[in-house]
């Protein structure tokens, strides 16, 4: 803190902006499935990751934060395309950690964050697939529309994002399903 004093507000923002915009570009110019150099933990990746990994991971990071700080001063929560791409993104993310999950073949489960979207985890013969909509789902996980930023934004512990859930369909595959996504998303207590 000592000796980053002389940095002015004003300063700080526009090294934020500069440095918004060279990586704006970097990754518009990447191909998205180019490799990185580095395993993206948050996609339960131990290999080097696809550049969408990084980008994601980079986008959802600027969320949470921007998130504390919103309820930490009483401002309003992000809502609107931002908040339906950074569920997307945990969606995804959450695909991935739920790899040692197997149900049979094609068994799905609906993910719906109220106004920020709804997806559905199909399990294949290799793991998970997103795909759009929760409708024909064998289990379908709802958040309560109000917790929905503070629950991908880890806002809230894993036990208090277990209370703004609920679950239809299958409760034993929904149950595993939590047990898995809700310890990654909750904050630690």
């Amino acid at each position: 803190m000592h000796t980053a004093r002389f940095l002015s507000a004003e300063l700080l923002i526009e090294l934020l902006a500069l440095v918004g915009d060279w990586s704006d570009t970097f990754y518009g110019e990447i191909g998205l499935d180019t490799i990185s150099g580095e395993p993206v933990g948050l996609f339960a990746q131990t290999a080097p990751s696809p550049y969408w990994q990084v980008i994601a991971r980079e986008y959802l990071e600027r969320f949470v934060h921007q998130s504390q700080i919103r309820r930490a001063i009483g401002a309003p929560e992000l809502s609107g395309a931002l908040l339906t791409s950074v569920a997307r993104v945990v969606v995804e993310l959450l695909a991935r950690w739920l790899a040692d999950v197997a149900p049979p073949t094609g068994s799905t489960v609906g993910v719906e964050f109220g106004a920020a979207g709804s997806w559905s985890w199909e399990r294949a013969a290799d793991g998970w697939r997103v795909r759009d909509g929760s409708d024909g789902a064998t289990a379908r996980i709802r958040t309560d529309p109000d917790r929905t930023v503070a629950l991908i934004s880890r806002g809230m512990t894993a036990d208090e994002a277990a209370q703004c859930i609920t679950v239809d369909g299958d409760d034993a595959l929904a149950s595993t399903v939590l047990g898995v996504a809700l310890p990654l998303m909750g904050r630690p207590t």
